[in-house]
């Protein structure tokens, strides 16, 4: 899993804030599929972002599916929510003890 993490992120930082463990996963598994920034992807999910400066932002968290579309609008709405059903099931695959994990 550390594979797909963004680079100099470790799993604890990464991982907090989501509701679940396979929520983070196919959250990872967008943002390598998409090449959608895990930060934003993160922030969109979990209602929380943080600035440059530290300052927390709080707003409503949204599904996995509403986050690609409103991070890639050119991506159509249907089409969104097939990704996000395309990386749970990819989470679910890496959650299985002795599967790849990328």
């Amino acid at each position: 899993m550390e594979s797909l993490l963004p680079q100099g992120m470790n799993l604890k930082t990464a991982e907090s804030g989501f509701k679940n463990r396979g929520q983070f996963i196919a959250a990872l598994h967008v943002s390598k599929n998409l090449n959608i920034s895990f930060d934003q992807l993160k922030a969109k999910m979990t209602g929380v972002s943080i600035d440059a400066t530290g300052q927390t932002t709080n707003s409503t968290p949204m599904s996995l599916g509403k986050a690609i579309h409103e991070l890639r609008p050119t991506v159509p709405e249907t089409q969104a929510n097939q990704e996000a059903e395309r990386a749970e099931k990819q989470a679910k695959e890496t959650e299985k003890p002795g599967k790849p994990t990328t």
